[in-house]
């Protein structure tokens, strides 16, 4: 038991066999001898001294390219003191620029060479560099050098260089570092031709060794309608490969040109297949027109819970995407097709709420909040958009003459439960901001719509009346008002944030975007046109003359029953005093009748 204890101390597992003793002379448990291929190599002094020798020649190169290198900078130099610097620094680096753009230090040099020197000087770089541009693509210091030789080089010099991406367009569109610079070659550099050639290579290694052969996918499979196989399974092999890196080039627009030609080519299991992968990648690569298709055909044909997958991948970028140009498309299709509203609600909905108010004045935002209203039509969208909306059909496995549409729901009842959802939300934005949103260009078609859809009179006479305070009120005490508040409390430290300064607000009838919405509330609603007159009656006037107040008159005059009378009355005690400063035609071009004009041949006809 004793000896059981001390081999347990030891180490051991409580039996004395478990612990073996070390015996010197028991060989088996030596390591075996080193053979004579295993031994190290003898040292080389004269290889070491010189190795040595290169690093410091190297170092003292760098040093003197580095002092050049401030020369050449320094903007308050003479001219001609800089163009001998940089003379200076070209033949010092002769012959060695590839060695040096490869370090982190040194490349710097060569990117000021090629972004302040002239065109000669430009030349000297270009023609040592750009034979090795594939591998300086690669490098995390040199990609900078060949992304500044493409902006700074000429045509031809460009050409020769996207040139020599033949044959690698798969490998670098892959590569974290050698991507970006295949993409500033595809998104501003290549011409149309250029790019039809770079896309190709993803179809197959037959498409970039035979440059005979037709560019365009669509020109290739009704050439060639034996090789769709073929290019499709190229496609799928690169789209996985790429949804599977955690780089971000999926980001890059080059790739998203071959997953668009995919998804349009591909068979209903294809899409199946490769949304599976595409799915959570959505947002990284709905920014761009090709992308923003992709990203709706995905939704389309998605699985329930692919949409769902798909719609928290939006979730946390609701407000940026609807703010892009081709990425606000992708929100309008989740409306479309998507049948959980409850989802949309509480993801995507909830997102656009945070950021309501700017989303209303943005270009594209406020469009995702009129698509929340009424269904996408061409009074806001264009007829190309319209066309990408909406669910669609697929075959139905069991029956190949029949199609299943991707969407259960009917697409008004889906309409009416998103509006009922977030008409609140538009409704309290227009009453606390109604003059901001009124006089905005992209903001008073929302105010209109909403109007529109508004049951609630109160709702309306609240609006209104906050509308109607920024009609003939005195302009002169509110600017000076503004002015007070403007002023500032206190001294700011310049790095401080400083409050936002208010602006002065005009009148609501004399403001060029606003007095058309007013024109249209005068024709629908007489209670309105009622209002309105009676802030305006005691400067009838003055506003009868003015450019922009004069239509919202005449709409008064012509279509509101209500306060016709009144107005044309009003109107024949002032005809007098009303002057119409008459224009020429210029270029052959008939001169618009103004609304002035207008008034005064309905009171000449009274």
């Amino acid at each position: 038991m004793q000896n059981q204890a001390d081999n347990a101390h030891r180490g051991g597992r409580g039996g004395s066999s478990s612990f073996k003793k070390f015996d010197k002379d028991d060989k088996s448990g030596l390591k075996r001898k080193r053979s004579d291929s295993d031994s190290k190599k003898p040292y080389d002094a004269a290889k070491a001294h010189a190795d040595k020798k290169i690093r410091g020649e190297t170092q003292e190169m760098a040093y003197q390219a580095k002092v050049l290198w401030e020369e050449c900078r320094n903007t308050k130099l003479a001219e001609e003191k800089r163009e001998e610097s940089m003379e200076k620094l070209l033949d010092l680096l002769s012959g060695k620029m590839f060695k040096m753009v490869m370090k982190r230090d040194t490349s710097r040099v060569i990117q000021t060479v090629l972004k302040i020197g002239n065109e000669k000087q430009r030349s000297r770089v270009q023609a040592e560099l750009a034979p090795h541009a594939l591998e300086m693509s690669k490098n995390n210091y040199a990609h900078f050098i060949v992304l500044k030789m493409l902006k700074y080089g000429s045509a031809q010099e460009r050409a020769a260089i996207i040139k020599n991406f033949s044959g690698h367009v798969r490998e670098f569109a892959r590569h974290k570092t050698a991507s970006t610079v295949l993409e500033y070659v595809y998104a501003h550099i290549a011409k149309a031709q250029e790019k039809l050639s770079l896309i190709c290579e993803f179809y197959g290694p037959e498409f970039t060794i035979f440059r005979d052969q037709p560019k365009k996918l669509e020109e290739i499979l009704k050439t060639f309608p034996e090789k769709k196989k073929r290019v499709m399974a190229s496609l799928r092999e690169f789209l996985i490969a790429l949804t599977n890196k955690i780089t971000g080039v999926i980001d890059n627009s080059i790739v998203h040109k071959p997953l668009l030609q995919y998804l349009e080519n591909a068979d209903y299991l294809q899409k199946q297949e490769i949304i599976g992968f595409l799915k959570d990648h959505i947002v990284r690569f709905l920014h761009t027109k090709d992308g923003a298709k992709a990203a709706v055909i995905c939704i389309k044909f998605a699985s329930t819970k692919e949409r769902k997958d798909i719609v928290k991948a939006c979730k946390d970028y609701t407000g940026k995407i609807a703010r892009e140009e081709f990425g606000h498309i992708v929100l309008l299709e989740l409306f479309a097709s998507i049948d959980d509203t409850s989802l949309i609600k509480k993801s995507i909905l909830s997102g656009l709420q945070a950021e309501l108010l700017d989303l209303c004045k943005d270009k594209y935002g406020h469009l995702c909040v009129l698509a929340t209203m009424l269904a996408p039509s061409p009074k806001y969208f264009f007829p190309k958009v319209l066309s990408l909306l909406g669910p669609t059909t697929y075959p139905d496995p069991t029956d190949a003459t029949k199609e299943i549409s991707t969407s259960k729901k009917d697409a008004e009842k889906r309409q009416e439960e998103i509006r009922t959802s977030f008409l609140k939300q538009v409704l309290a934005i227009v009453e606390e901001n109604a003059y901001d949103l009124i006089t905005d260009v992209y903001a008073r078609t929302i105010i209109d719509e909403v109007f529109n859809l508004c049951t609630d009179e109160k709702t309306k006479e609240k609006i209104y009346d906050e509308l109607l305070m920024w009609v003939n009120f005195d302009e002169e005490a509110h600017a000076k008002e503004i002015e007070t508040l403007n002023k500032p409390t206190r001294k700011y430290h310049p790095m401080e944030e400083q409050p936002e300064l208010l602006e002065v607000n005009t009148d609501l009838l004399t403001h060029s975007l606003a007095h058309r919405t007013l024109r249209k509330w005068v024709k629908k609603d007489n209670a309105f046109g009622e209002k309105l007159w009676v802030k305006i009656q005691d400067r009838l006037s003055f506003y009868v003359q003015d450019s922009q107040a004069s239509w919202v008159i005449l709409s008064l005059l012509e279509n509101n029953a209500t306060t016709k009378p009144k107005v044309l009355a009003a109107l024949k005690k002032i005809k007098s005093s009303l002057k119409v400063e008459k224009k020429e035609a210029t270029d052959n071009k008939e001169v618009k009748k103004t609304a002035l004009e207008a008034i005064l041949e309905i009171l000449n006809n009274k």
